[in-house]
């Protein structure tokens, strides 16, 4: 099969809106609220942080509020000088992977946005903003996943348990078993 007729591809993923049961962004929003218009959306790598966060800046800007999305790098300590310009007197800021972050480098950032509005960002574990969702998973959200992206595609309890309910690894094993191998150099 052809990587572009890959139904696991990553433009397909990509394209899955974030879901989970009992969640609406009217309760999202409260949660937001109720924590001062500081929260961190909290769970494990793969558990749908980064596609709710984007969501969410995407609808806020939507919404014609002014808002700044930032991608803080794996082992990234410190913001570096573009990222503060962007996130300086921000209205909203949607900050992905904040646990990076050192001590330094949070500070930083809170004193950045002090005066933004909402500051959202995304981190693996409780504590640096107010926990406004915690992602989780479960067998029956990647089963559904994937039969949005292969109606035919197989049964995933056990594959959800072999990734720990990392779906983003899931489907990336998906995606390998529907390529075809690449043969070997000599």
């Amino acid at each position: 099969m052809r990587a572009r007729d890959n139904p696991f591809r990553s433009e397909r993923v990509e394209g899955l809106a974030f879901r989970n049961p009992g969640f609406s962004w009217s309760g999202l929003e409260a949660s937001l609220a109720a924590a001062g218009g500081r929260g961190a959306i909290v769970g494990p790598e793969g558990h749908g942080k980064t596609t709710l966060l984007l969501e969410w800046h995407a609808r806020s800007q939507a919404a014609g509020r002014e808002a700044v999305h930032l991608r803080v790098g794996r082992g990234q300590r410190r913001l570096d000088a573009a990222q503060k310009r962007r996130i300086a007197g921000a209205v909203a800021v949607f900050a992905d992977s904040a646990e990076q972050l050192g001590w330094t480098g949070w500070r930083e950032f809170v004193a950045l946005t002090r005066r933004a509005r909402s500051v959202v960002v995304t981190t693996h574990r409780p504590g640096r903003f107010a926990t406004v969702y915690l992602c989780r998973t479960s067998p029956a959200l990647l089963q559904e996943l994937v039969e949005e992206l292969h109606p035919s595609g197989p049964e995933c309890r056990l594959l959800w348990h072999r990734h720990r309910g990392n779906l983003r690894n899931a489907l990336r094993e998906l995606y390998d078993k529907m390529s075809p191998e690449i043969p070997a150099t000599k």
